[in-house]
């Protein structure tokens, strides 16, 4: 027996989206290049809108995660960053950058002039996954405590 008509909508629906994400990933990163904000914005807009990801977003983390956003995300890049943030830090330092992270890639977003908030949230949603696999097991951080 065959799939009811809302299953195959669904499967059809579900591929379509998949098809997207890429898209939208590299449109995100195409519009926002060369926009991961100053250390000086992060800093303050971190104070405001998240004091655990400002106190542990420092100089030496804004430097590993500008060099993030520039490759687009490399896996050795992410991989480098962790390691250096949870030797520094430990677990709780590699949290507070995560998060600090993306709200790094929104801000590149909202100084872009991109006016696509919709694919703007898929890479970023993307890319919150991608850092998670990557930096899962690192320095002990586990994808399973975001």
């Amino acid at each position: 027996m065959g799939a009811t008509p809302a299953e195959a909508f669904a499967n059809y629906r579900s591929k379509l989206l998949q098809l997207e994400v890429p898209v939208q990933v590299e449109q995100y990163w195409i519009k926002c290049a060369g926009l991961y904000p100053s250390y000086e914005d992060m800093d303050e807009a971190l104070a405001k809108h998240d004091p655990v990801a400002y106190a542990e977003y420092g100089e030496p983390a804004h430097a590993l995660m500008k060099h993030v956003f520039e490759t687009k995300g490399d896996e050795d890049a992410m991989k480098q960053a962790a390691e250096i943030i949870g030797e520094r830090g430990n677990v709780q330092a590699m949290i507070g950058v995560y998060y600090a992270f993306l709200h790094g890639m929104g801000m590149a977003y909202g100084t872009s002039g991109w006016n696509a908030g919709s694919a703007a949230s898929v890479a970023i949603a993307d890319m919150r996954f991608k850092l998670a696999r990557v930096w899962d097991g690192t320095q002990g951080f586990s994808a399973t405590m975001l």
